[in-house]
């Protein structure tokens, strides 16, 4: 089955959330976190060569956000977004 082939109705996904009861995106570990380099966006920032947006909310980055860099690929990511979202990280 592929993308093309999900029913994206209202009714359709009503119907799936029925049957997946109350359904929450799992969070890193604290203890994962703290093992990830941090900063902020203006100290890793290089103009014309950094991404402007989180990969996850896909929101501009500002200033002052807290970012978080997985080593297993080039991304930074918004703190919160790595609090709230359980990505493959190659830990």
């Amino acid at each position: 089955m592929g993308d093309e082939d999900l029913d994206t109705s209202y009714e359709a996904l009503l119907d799936l959330s029925g049957l997946l009861g109350d359904v929450r995106p799992r969070g890193l570990s604290e203890q994962t976190i703290a093992t990830l380099p941090s900063g902020t966006y203006r100290e890793w920032a290089t103009p014309g060569e950094t991404e402007d947006r989180c990969p996850i909310c896909l929101d501009d980055y500002n200033a002052e956000d807290a970012v978080l860099k997985v080593p297993a690929c080039s991304h930074w990511f918004h703190r919160g977004c790595l609090e709230v979202r359980n990505i493959p990280l190659g830990l």
